[in-house]
């Protein structure tokens, strides 16, 4: 008897209930996808590194011979080891296999990555996904993220400029590298364009013969000629790579490694996660864990404001019912149970739906997040432990809600619920407390203190409604107000060119300006240095930009967008560095050219913002005097005519020196590629929110009018118009809205803050920024969502029987 009035029940409520499962599903699904997703991309992560036998710590110095890596291998701890030499060169790409329209070369920065010919290397393996490994010493490996931009294939030529002229390769193969899962130049520079950076797996005899006829070439000029003499050696490296056993003490390890290398000048010590590439993908990966760790909260606390109210409801309009069941035998416990019942099967079903929803988002995440990043060694996996927790979350939130329904029901005596039943606890008010204004304020006042934890309820979830809304537009609108002051309002030029010889700067902007189609032409001097803050001993390697006095074509901004210009004897310093070296507006610190150069002093003049790397920006003037480098510079930034932008580009790549040339247009278009899965989940979320919006005041608003059934066919029989009654039902539903809308405010807000505070480092920075636009479209489009909620309640008001309602006991 009680399961058929069990789905009796459920029948007679059908869309209310709908609308409870389904936010249930949405919370319950998107925990689970975002953390499978999470797990999946996690286990995939370490899957890759563990497969490739990513080194565990990977040691930049000045020389690592064979015999230092023959004795870091017997100390005890270290479980493999080797070294690698990794040079920077330019390689020209075929204009028939790649994106120039010129139809000529395309030079770009290289990375050359030494591997063994023929066999994997001990450490840092790649995954060879077309073609072969190199078995002659005419052939390359591309990595993957590369060669797709390119359309290269194997077979395609390429050349490697040297010191002793172009030498051609051929691509055997297209590799994924554990390290390049995501391409990074260095912290500085952590979304490089493929149309001016690629990385490259060659073989190490190759490597010997580019520095052996270089060193040739150059004629004993070892400003150049450091990798090119480790290159000669044809066994000497500038990386220590090294794994270490189970239990191994890292410390204790890397500090005879040091012991060992001493004599190399130890340039850097960097473990597996510090590594610019996997930190980056942490990071991003991170994100998952944070929504599934977040936002199905709000859907499931909003679900359990829904259930409380529809049980409410429930037990006090079946009292007389519930009297009679207990008085034919029915037991209090079975009644509890029976309740109980309907507030479970409700989350059941969106528990079950939701998993399902969510194994299947889950994996479809994984897949197009690994996709984009070409990882390797994809695992989707059920993970049955998140899978519990999801139908945990999902029970527990509609069983809390209907446990105090439930037991009330269950304690009624028999007696007791079969008497008339009212919620007013008086009748009337004194005269002096009575409440003033015109009717529709009052009754709607009147409704909304009725029912103060549906009123409540209503208003939470209208106030996470907003949080989602404001949180995913704020993120978009931080990462646009980012990219315009970082890219568009800092670097204003169309094309830079970078040199890994160091140009005299007249001889330059002569050779500059003689180019067809240049308008802008400024020059500017970029070295790779370490920061270091006395006071507290930290260091930092970083790269210190030497710019010209009013410089136009590099103008530097805070997060405001205010300009900032590097004033005498002091440097421009992002937040980032500021925090990590613990220095503050005024303080000095060293700046020291690596490996072993020239240091200078400078104090912090200001914080500048970036969005993307750190670099510290000084007067030119002072960055030559200083790092002993009068006159000359490395960088070169022009502005073009659209018409000659591509010609000009490949001047600048065939100018002798030239390491890279970045187009900025590319860039940009690179960048919001890069973030179009970004926005494709804010705008799911953004779907998510009305749909909560929507459920719970559809249920709101489908209670109200069902308890105020008799009172508004009253009204209506009193000679009020359909459009009046409506407009007060409306008034009410508004009041909430707007209640919601206050709380929720301040609280959008400090989300966000929250959420982009984890994805704040050296490497990344997002401002804090809301655009008006963003609020009022918030805030519109949610009381829209309500107004648009509450229409098939209103329905039900204009179809009223008078007759039938007004014999109503609610």
């Amino acid at each position: 008897m009680l399961n058929k009035k069990l789905v009796r029940d459920l029948l007679r409520q059908k869309w209310q209930v709908f609308a409870v499962i389904v936010v249930v599903l949405l919370g319950t699904a998107l925990f689970d996808a975002s953390y499978l997703a999470y797990k999946n991309l996690q286990h995939s992560y370490s899957a890759t590194q563990t497969k490739t036998h990513l080194a565990d710590e990977t040691v930049a110095a000045a020389q690592v011979s064979k015999q230092q890596v023959h004795q870091v291998v017997h100390i005890a701890g270290v479980d493999k080891a080797a070294n690698q030499l990794i040079m920077s060169l330019p390689v020209t790409v075929p204009g028939t296999t790649t994106r120039d329209k010129t139809g000529g070369l395309l030079k770009v920065d290289g990375r050359l990555i030494g591997i063994p010919l023929a066999h994997q290397p001990k450490l840092n393996q790649v995954v060879i996904v077309k073609g072969h490994y190199p078995d002659t010493t005419g052939q390359i490996l591309v990595e993957r993220h590369f060669a797709d931009y390119h359309h290269l294939v194997p077979g395609d030529a390429l050349k490697i400029q040297t010191p002793a002229g172009d030498k051609s390769v051929t691509v055997s193969g297209v590799a994924v590298s554990a390290n390049y899962l995501w391409v990074a130049r260095n912290r500085q520079d952590v979304f490089p364009s493929p149309a001016s950076f690629g990385v490259f797996f060659v073989p190490r005899q190759t490597l010997t013969q580019i520095g052996q006829e270089g060193l040739q070439s150059l004629h004993g000029q070892s400003a150049s000629a450091a990798n090119l003499k480790l290159a000669a050696t044809a066994t000497d490296g500038n990386r220590l790579l090294y794994t270490l056993s189970p239990g191994a003490n890292k410390e204790a390890v890397l500090k005879q490694v040091k012991s060992v290398l001493q004599s190399s000048h130890i340039l850097s010590v960097t473990p597996r996660n510090k590594q610019v590439d996997i930190q980056l993908l942490q990071m991003d990966l991170n994100g998952f864990k944070q929504m599934a760790e977040a936002f199905p909260l709000f859907f499931l606390t909003v679900a359990a404001f829904i259930v409380a109210a529809l049980m409410n409801r429930m037990v006090s309009q079946e009292r007389p019912l519930i009297g009679t069941m207990m008085a034919i035998g029915i037991r209090r416990r079975q009644v509890l149970f029976h309740y109980l019942a309907y507030s479970l099967v409700i989350g059941g079903i969106g528990v079950l739906t939701g998993t399902g929803a969510g194994v299947w988002m889950g994996d479809a995440m994984t897949k197009a997040y690994a996709s984009q990043l070409h990882i390797p060694f994809v695992f989707t996996e059920p993970h049955w432990n998140v899978l519990l927790v999801g139908v945990m979350l999902g029970l527990i939130a509609p069983f809390v809600a209907g446990l105090v329904p439930a037991l009330s029901a269950s304690r009624l005596h028999p007696a007791e619920a079969m008497r008339a039943f009212t919620s007013q606890r008086r009748i009337g008010q004194p005269r002096k407390h009575r409440m003033r204004g015109p009717l529709w304020w009052r009754l709607s006042i009147r409704d909304l203190l009725r029912h103060p934890g549906r009123t409540l309820g209503t208003a939470i979830g209208v106030m996470a409604a907003l949080v989602l809304v404001v949180t995913t537009g704020g993120l978009e609108d931080s990462m646009t107000r980012g990219l315009n002051v970082s890219v568009n309002q800092s670097q204003r030029y169309d094309l830079r060119a970078d040199f890994y010889v160091p140009q005299q700067q007249t001889k330059l902007h002569s050779t500059l300006s003689q180019m067809k189609g240049v308008e802008q032409i400024e020059t500017m001097l970029t070295l790779p240095v370490q920061v270091s803050n006395e006071a507290t001993g930290k260091t930092y390697d970083t790269a210190v930009e030497g710019v010209p006095k009013n410089s136009n074509l590099l103008q530097l901004h805070d997060v405001k967008g205010s300009v900032l210009k590097p004033q005498s004897g002091a440097a421009v310093v992002t937040k980032s560095i500021a925090k990590k070296l613990g220095l503050k507006i005024g303080d000095e610190m060293k700046i020291q050219v690596l490996p072993h150069g020239p240091v200078a002093t400078f104090k912090v003049g200001s914080f500048g913002f970036s969005l993307l790397g750190n670099a510290i920006t000084v007067p030119l003037v002072e960055a030559q005097r200083d790092f002993h480098m009068s006159g000359q510079v490395t960088t070169a930034l022009v502005t073009t005519s659209t018409a000659k932008r591509s010609a000009i580009h490949s001047d600048l790549g065939n100018l002798s020196g030239v390491v890279r040339v970045q187009d900025q247009a590319a860039f940009r278009t690179q960048i919001h590629q890069l973030m179009g899965l970004m926005y494709v989940m804010l705008g799911a979320m953004l779907v998510f929110a009305v749909i909560l919006a929507a459920s719970i005041l559809f249920n709101t608003a489908s209670l109200n009018i069902l308890e105020r059934q008799r009172e508004l066919a009253t009204m209506r029989a009193l000679g009020y118009k359909n459009s009046s009654i409506i407009g007060l039902i409306t008034a009410g539903n508004g009041l909430i809205g707007l209640l919601g809308l206050v709380i929720g405010f301040p609280l959008s807000l400090l989300t966000l803050k929250l959420y982009l505070a984890q994805y704040t480092s050296d490497l990344f920075s997002m401002p804090f920024w809301l655009y008006p636009r963003t609020i009022v479209l918030a805030v519109v489009g949610i009381l829209l969502v309500l107004l648009f909620a509450q229409w098939p309640a209103l329905r039900r008001v204009t179809k009223m029987n008078l007759a039938d309602a007004t014999k109503m006991r609610e």
